[in-house]
């Protein structure tokens, strides 16, 4: 495929990743698996407002690996905040700058007629993938504990916002707790 491309020699690129974790162990993984189809990978973690400021920037970053988490249960949030015309500007987080109106027009029918929002958007993904501006490459789950003997826990947004290190193992009747260590 890459000699279809026009690049029959592969190529040498560099990916642009926030310094922390788990980017940082992502990138040598992302590293190795493009040098062994011929693209190699210069990898650059940054702090994270440089990166912003890189990624958002149109025709600085070939390559970027960031993520997103929903901020609401729709998937219009992914493709409104990622890869709509709108949001492909300087300093926005469409990081492709990838602008595609028939993929809009699909978000936006989902959007204004709920009951075939599932086959809108899933139109609107097989036109994002067709173009290929963005690899998706995991969707990231989260262990919550619970129990009598938890304390702290509560859900600010029922979506993502809720904190392990806000939560405490309490104490039993007996003066110690109950269950194992729990971190916090």
């Amino acid at each position: 495929m890459l000699a279809q491309a026009g690049y029959p020699h592969g190529f040498t690129t560099t990916l642009y990743s926030w310094n922390t974790q788990p980017w940082t162990n992502l990138d040598p993984a992302i590293q190795q698996q493009l040098a062994a189809i011929g693209i190699t990978v210069k990898v650059q973690p940054l702090q994270q407002s440089t990166f912003f400021t890189l990624a958002g920037t149109p025709g600085k970053a070939p390559m970027t690996l960031t993520f997103w988490i929903a901020d609401y249960p729709d998937a219009s949030d992914f493709f409104q905040a990622l890869t709509s015309c709108a949001a492909a500007i300087p300093g926005g987080q469409n990081y492709a700058f990838y602008c595609n109106g028939k993929m809009d027009s699909l978000v936006n029918a989902g959007l204004a007629t709920p009951a075939n929002a599932a086959a809108d958007y899933t139109a609107a993904d097989e036109a994002l993938l067709a173009d290929n501006p963005v690899v998706p490459l995991y969707f990231g789950t989260t262990t919550s504990v619970s129990g009598a003997a938890v304390g702290g826990f509560f859900f600010a947004n029922p979506i993502w916002d809720w904190e392990m290190a806000h939560y405490w193992l309490q104490k039993t009747s007996s003066g110690g707790t109950s269950g194992g260590g729990l971190g916090g």
